[in-house]
């Protein structure tokens, strides 16, 4: 009888283990600044504000890691992505050591760092091409690192945050088109935690027709 004994306390606390590996608040690894698997979510809830910065209304939207696949020896990850409207969109995801990448396109040689990490406050960095020249004339897609610990609180819970704002401009001498973009914010270990029009310290900001997607619950393998 001892050898069955303890054969089940053996899956007993691998079952134990399994259990905890969902929960948004157990520690993970903070390797990744989103961590990515098949069948993992992020649970959201997005809150709505009109013209004079009230809320209107809201509504749940989850991101889930749906297919994976190899190109040329490095994993892919496919999910939906949400943007400032009702509409949703799909792209690839990988991590690299400097960085979580995205590909909108299926063209991987195509793809673009959309996150530094690790990083510094401050961070500048190209995502998609820049054709600025040295007048300062051209068209520039980036992100800059606003802070690498502000704590945010959401539905589920509070974390510590990289903070990344999104640049686009295109300039021509005189005329300059800029481009206001909402801020992404990223928990090392537990992935997206809010993304929207906001100060830095996670609160709305003062943007007519916002939209704030904000963490209900991760789910994570």
């Amino acid at each position: 009888m001892q050898p069955l004994l303890i054969s089940f306390l053996v899956l007993l606390a691998f079952w134990l283990t399994g259990c905890n590996a969902g929960d948004s608040n157990s520690p993970r690894s903070a390797r990744e600044i989103m961590p990515l698997a098949l069948g993992n979510m992020w649970i959201g809830r997005v809150t709505n504000f009109n013209a004079e910065g009230i809320q209107d209304s809201a509504w749940a939207d989850t991101l889930m890691v749906t297919n994976a696949t190899v190109v040329h020896g490095e994993l892919w990850f496919y999910m939906n992505t949400f943007w400032l409207t009702n509409d949703t969109a799909h792209a690839w995801f990988t991590n690299r050591a400097d960085g979580l990448y995205r590909c909108d396109n299926g063209n991987f040689s195509q793809a673009y760092r959309s996150e530094k990490y690790p990083a510094q406050s401050g961070d500048n960095v190209v995502t998609l091409d820049s054709t600025i020249d040295s007048d300062g004339n051209g068209v520039y897609n980036g992100i800059v690192v606003d802070s690498t610990g502000v704590m945010v609180t959401v539905p589920a819970g509070t974390y510590s945050c990289y903070v990344y704002s999104g640049r686009s401009y295109s300039r021509d001498f005189d005329d300059l088109l800029s481009v206001l973009e909402p801020s992404n914010y990223y928990s090392p270990g537990t992935g997206i935690i809010e993304s929207g029009y906001s100060n830095l310290d996670g609160t709305p900001a003062g943007v007519a027709g916002n939209r704030m997607w904000q963490l209900v619950k991760a789910i994570l393998h």
